[in-house]
């Protein structure tokens, strides 16, 4: 559920940044008077920051002992294992 909210804002910072690069395509077309359906093309490149590799078990480890909801998921689950073996042990269906 976070990741699909975390995923829908960078979505719309994307649109965003799109829509803002042209609406600056169109004022630089119009200030230079270039015909408005020749294409347009910047000779500088974009750089972007480079997101370094992690691994995904560390983050899960790290997850499950520093979010408070992993702590509360992962206590309800062991109360849970625990009431079901106390029930299999009284001979009650669990």
């Amino acid at each position: 559920m976070r990741a699909n909210v975390e995923y829908q804002n960078e979505r719309q910072r994307l649109i965003a940044a799109q829509t803002v690069l042209k609406t600056s395509l169109y004022g630089l077309v119009r200030l230079l008077n270039i015909d408005p359906h020749q294409p347009l093309e910047l000779a500088d490149e974009s750089v972007f920051f480079h997101t370094p590799d992690y691994p995904s078990d560390e983050t899960m480890e790290r997850a499950w002992v520093e979010r408070p909801e992993m702590k509360a998921w992962l206590r309800r689950s062991v109360r849970r294992n625990w009431r079901k073996s106390a029930l299999k042990q009284n001979g009650c269906p669990a």
